[in-house]
């Protein structure tokens, strides 16, 4: 910014962890270094933005995460980066495989912060590896109950549930944590292991959504089905084994299309094989095909993420509470899903 402002754009390649074009062609500059002491960054610039907006637009669910029946809620990033390896993910390409964490009281004084001064009910904590530490959680958890902070929060972009086990999720439950995400991402272990490199035990998994259910929070969990290596045998295990979720407790089934973003090693493999259809180095569609091999086609790929989706028929108790957020945030859209629907049912527009 500085060297705009200056008119010195001669000295933009010694700006680290930046790109522009040189003579019309695209110049990447070093990496920026990654910032180890995360509590040197001051809060997000909260102040400076309408929240009250944003809050509004949660209560009416026009927001990208959910509004949790018209909660205040806002996003906290407590740490970054992952030190893992799924051959899917760009994570680690963004953040960094260092995994770097704020400390427990800088956390609890942001969250004090939204609640206090913004009024902010619920939190979504942004994090890849929010657990990642269990004493760090344990510390941050402790030290709500003690500010006597009253919120509630989940973790949308997921967990790895091998490192949370009961005492841990109980002090979790304590502080207001209500929903958790889990990410399994294949039903198969060795697709797990050898093929998405992620290295966690399918068993464990299954554990900790019935120990969530026993505490009393809410699980969903990520599948990702077409990656290169997988068999239609094994999304067929993947979807046996997110119905077997569904029944120890888990809410709801995500699932995912391989996406073969440029830098990952699905990508590298898709490429290096042939595998890649057209338009797959711009397709940032999650629920698109857009690799095909000898053992699977795109058309097949998107047979075992419909069957997958099958998983989450909603039980009746889902179906009421559905139907009273919507009165609730949006009694307009009810009316028309529910118009919709009994038009399905009664077979045409005539009816």
């Amino acid at each position: 910014v500085k060297a705009i402002e200056n008119n010195t754009l001669s000295s933009l390649n010694e700006i680290l962890g930046i790109g522009f074009k040189e003579n019309g062609a695209p110049k990447i500059t070093e990496r920026y270094p990654p910032i180890r002491d995360l509590d040197f960054l001051p809060f997000p610039a909260r102040h400076l933005l309408p929240m009250e907006e944003y809050f509004k637009a949660q209560k009416a669910m026009r927001t990208g995460r959910r509004s949790f029946f018209g909660r205040r809620a806002a996003v906290l990033i407590s740490s970054r980066g992952c030190p893992y390896s799924c051959t899917f993910c760009i994570s680690n390409h963004l953040w960094g495989r260092l995994w770097r964490w704020r400390s427990p009281e800088n956390v609890v004084d942001e969250i004090q912060e939204l609640v206090e001064k913004y009024g902010v009910n619920h939190i979504h904590f942004e994090d890849d590896n929010m657990t990642m530490n269990k004493e760090r959680l344990m510390k941050i958890c402790d030290l709500i109950v003690e500010r006597r902070l009253k919120f509630s929060w989940d973790t949308p972009n997921g967990i790895r549930a091998d490192t949370v086990d009961e005492a841990i999720l109980n002090k979790m439950k304590a502080s207001g944590c209500i929903e958790l995400y889990v990410a399994p991402e294949s039903g198969n272990q060795k697709v797990v292991n050898t093929i998405i490199k992620k290295m966690v035990d399918l068993e464990k998994i299954a554990e900790v959504v019935g120990l969530c259910k026993k505490i009393g929070i809410t699980v969903d969990a990520f599948f990702v089905v077409g990656t290169v290596g997988e068999t239609k045998s094994d999304m067929q295990d993947t979807v046996n084994y997110a119905k077997r979720l569904r029944k120890l407790g888990l809410r709801r089934c995500h699932f995912h299309i391989a996406t073969p973003f440029e830098g990952t090693e699905l990508y590298e493999k898709a490429k290096a094989s042939g595998y890649l259809t057209e338009g797959s180095p711009d397709c940032v569609k999650l629920e698109a095909p857009r690799v095909e091999t000898p053992e699977f086609t795109c058309r097949e790929v998107d047979y075992f993420f419909n069957e997958g989706m099958k998983a989450n028929a909603l039980f009746p108790t889902d179906k009421i509470l559905l139907a009273l957020r919507m009165l609730i945030a949006d009694p307009v859209k009810l009316a028309k899903v529910s118009c919709r629907y009994l038009i399905k049912r009664q077979g045409g527009l005539s009816s």
